[in-house]
């Protein structure tokens, strides 16, 4: 459907400190280093291609403080894995999908002024294959590809620079 779910009946907890389970993604895609085309290139030629690929990740504005960027993430709710949360948070406040799986990051857990008692999210990287025109979110979030030091700049929280960080200095990317 093409509404964003909304509401927090569904959503999970966890079972063993009531943190609220929330699930994201790393939206990416390959650029060709020397920008001599602009052509998203498959996940395949990107990885082959790492000494001569670039990344660039897919960052969205956030609700409360328009000028700050975020990954796109949300509740992980009862009915669903937590990769198909990742997947259908990304594509409510994102408007991207990918055909391809996604790759799981380690877990983090995270304190916000909503959730004192902190919340511990599932985040995985996706591979982009499709963006869409018009999505469910798009009349209150903007998004914009950027390189991994635009990111590293305009991300609003700490935990989410560390772990793009640590996805890049791992190479997870290229694996």
């Amino acid at each position: 459907s093409n509404h964003a779910r909304t509401g927090r009946s569904r959503q999970r907890y966890d079972d063993d400190n009531g943190r609220r389970l929330i699930a994201g993604t790393i939206p990416f895609r390959f650029i060709r280093g020397e920008k001599v085309t602009e052509r998203t290139m498959t996940m395949a030629e990107g990885i082959d291609n790492a000494d001569n690929s670039e990344i660039e990740v897919l960052v969205i504005s956030c609700r409360r403080k328009p000028n700050k960027r975020s990954f796109p993430k949300g509740g992980w709710e009862l009915d669903e894995t937590a990769e198909e949360a990742a997947r259908r948070e990304t594509l409510e406040e994102a408007g991207v999908s990918s055909a391809y799986a996604l790759t799981p990051i380690p877990i983090v857990h995270y304190k916000s002024k909503s959730s004192p008692i902190g919340c511990t999210a599932h985040f995985f990287l996706m591979c982009v294959t499709e963006q869409l025109e018009k999505w469910p979110e798009d009349s209150v979030r903007m998004r914009e590809w950027v390189s991994v030091e635009q990111a590293q700049d305009v991300l609003k929280d700490t935990w989410m620079k560390d772990i793009l960080y640590e996805a890049v200095s791992r190479g997870v990317f290229f694996s």
